[in-house]
């Protein structure tokens, strides 16, 4: 069964967090951008070094095909705010460092004005 998520990855030696964003975007979704824009970094759990750094890419354009590491299997749906936030108590979504986020952004108005305002939506 499919689920929805976001791109994302590990960061390689050579990575910096940005870099490693741009790599991920470009490697399971075939898109690239040059509006790529830090949101937040979070721990991990009680781990010290592990970390999620968020990123949100706007104004993306596809470049090529996917370049997906072997055994990954994706599929590229285009949704709007409105369809993930109908879509994120789905038991399909599985993004829990963005869940709690979305979940807020579904059931407050003030804070889904503010989350559009982020990702560039009127």
């Amino acid at each position: 069964e499919s689920v929805y998520t976001f791109p994302s990855g590990t960061l390689e030696k050579e990575d910096t967090e940005e870099s490693c964003a741009r790599r991920e975007l470009l490697e399971e979704t075939g898109y690239q951008t040059d509006n790529l824009v830090f949101w937040y970094s979070k721990s991990a759990g009680n781990s010290v070094d592990f970390k999620y750094h968020i990123f949100i890419a706007k104004d993306c354009s596809r470049i090529s095909e996917q370049q997906l590491d072997p055994g990954e299997r994706i599929s590229i749906k285009e949704m709007s705010l409105d369809e993930i936030l109908e879509q994120i108590e789905s038991i399909r979504f599985k993004n829990s460092t963005l869940y709690p986020i979305l979940i807020k952004a579904k059931y407050s108005e003030d804070y889904r004005r503010e989350l559009q305002t982020l990702l560039g939506i009127n």
